[in-house]
């Protein structure tokens, strides 16, 4: 194999054919004038010099032809223009690079594999579609690799280097921001770990952290492009957010309100907060679940020597129907009533059934779901007491003062409580234990400012458990 060896020279314009290897090796080598750089087929640009002193002002290299190409080395290249133009075959990284004007993606694919681009405080990508672009490989698979593009801006705002991602910050600016734009598929939290988003995410590091306001957020559609699988017309943009640092470290990925544009791009969704972190990070999945059901919640309670049990679904697949069982031991079960499920659905769906005889003092319930192709799920165990008539057990959501979340407590004095405050997700955001000095109390558990939306909390004892959706409106 050929190796060129260029050291302290000015490149005017060169071409360079087929199966060779632009090697830099030994000295530094800076160009000031316009030159222009041709690599043909599967010639390789690798930068081994000692120090990363490579920098090619006012130079386009351009990669072009067929063949598989590389960028490599021991050190990085500071580009000035990057230009893509393959026929067949992909140019993929080896080594982290630098441009320091522009990308242009004439044709082909630029494959960042597991390392990343830094853009200038002015460069750009540009020329960018469906079938010239870049992506994220583990040299074989999409989504599978961990290489982004950075830049460094101060108070960006709108479609930042041209890199996908219009924003508007709410509230003032962000100041000194890192904005990253990476293709690996980003995994489920919780219970939905065999989840995974579409090959594209954007996370920002602003030095204030502030709401955003996004515009748009691009992405690419065809049959191997970004959207891994997902439906379009199901996507939603889904933000990591931490909201309370219990033991549980609970870092999760909440679903934001977002309308779909069938054009390349969602828009008119709004970030929030991540209180605990110091970073935005958004990416796009689908509102739809991988189980048969997804359940958000389950509880019950006595009225009048009446059980009546509630349930919601956040969505359903082929959902064939539900049996209620009941049980004075939670060992021996019989059905109490079978209510039919909504086939397949993407949204809130609520159930509730009464059980007008009751065991005395304590009933058992679960839920056996059964889905078209005659699959089973069981529920948790909840359990309903009617032991009590001189206190009423029970929580109610008030409508605190600003961004906080209060609720009476009605039960038995002395006694001690449990209360947990989750999400549509079943993610915790707050955890705290109370023993009642009076029959009814008023608690605030939380002053952060979550995203408006439906909540659940819930009162435990050691006999009974109370669970109830509420909806939070941020002020």
């Amino acid at each position: 194999m050929k190796r060129i060896f260029i050291i302290g020279v000015i490149l005017w314009m060169a071409e360079i054919n087929y199966a060779q290897t632009f090697t830099i090796s030994g000295a530094k080598m800076t160009t000031n004038a316009a030159c222009y750089l041709n690599l043909n087929h599967a010639t390789k640009w690798v930068n081994n010099n000692t120090t990363p002193n490579v920098v090619l002002n006012n130079c386009t290299v351009k990669f072009l032809g067929t063949g598989t190409q590389f960028i490599g080395g021991l050190q990085p290249t500071a580009f000035y223009n990057l230009r893509i133009a393959k026929s067949s075959g992909d140019v993929y990284l080896a080594q982290h690079e630098l441009v320091n004007n522009q990308i242009y993606m004439e044709s082909g694919y630029l494959d960042l594999q597991n390392f990343n681009i830094t853009l200038s405080s002015t460069a750009t990508l540009q020329n960018e579609t469906m079938n010239r672009r870049i992506k994220a490989t583990d040299g074989t698979n999409e989504g599978y690799g961990i290489g982004y593009l950075t830049t460094t801006r101060t108070d960006p705002t709108g479609n930042v280097a041209n890199m996908g991602l219009d924003f508007t910050p709410v509230g003032g600016n962000l100041g000194v921001t890192e904005i990253r734009r990476g293709h690996l598929r980003q995994q489920g939290s919780g219970s939905f770990t065999s989840n995974y988003s579409i090959f594209r995410y954007y996370q920002l590091f602003p030095a204030t952290m502030r709401q955003l306001s996004v515009n748009q957020f691009n992405y690419f559609v065809d049959a191997t492009a970004e959207l891994n699988g997902h439906t379009e017309s199901n996507l939603v943009m889904f933000q990591e957010v931490q909201y309370w640092n219990g033991s549980s470290n609970p870092v999760y990925w909440e679903p934001e309100p977002t309308p779909v544009h069938a054009s390349y791009y969602v828009s008119s969704s709004t970030t929030v907060n991540p209180i605990m972190l110091n970073y935005i990070k958004i990416t796009l999945a689908s509102s739809d679940k991988p189980l048969p059901v997804e359940m958000i919640s389950f509880y019950g309670r006595c009225n009048h020597n009446i059980n009546s049990i509630f349930w919601q679904t956040a969505s359903e697949t082929n959902n064939y129907g539900f049996f209620i069982e009941k049980s004075n031991d939670a060992e021996n079960w019989a059905t109490l009533q079978f209510v039919n499920g909504q086939g397949t659905v993407n949204q809130t769906t609520s159930y509730s059934v009464d059980d007008l005889s009751p065991f005395t003092t304590v009933t058992y319930y679960r839920l056996h779901q059964i889905d078209n192709n005659g699959n089973a799920l069981y529920s948790s165990v909840i359990s309903i007491w009617c032991s009590s008539p001189a206190y009423a057990e029970d929580i109610l959501p008030l409508q605190g003062e600003g961004n906080a979340i209060s609720f009476m407590i009605q039960g038995i004095p002395g006694k001690s409580y449990h209360i947990i405050l989750t999400n549509v997700l079943g993610q915790t955001l707050s955890d705290t234990y109370i023993t009642l000095s009076l029959p009814q109390e008023t608690i605030n558990i939380s002053s952060h400012p979550y995203v408006t939306g439906i909540y659940y909390i819930s009162m435990l004892s050691s006999e009974k458990r109370i669970s109830k959706p509420f909806y939070y409106h941020q002020k």
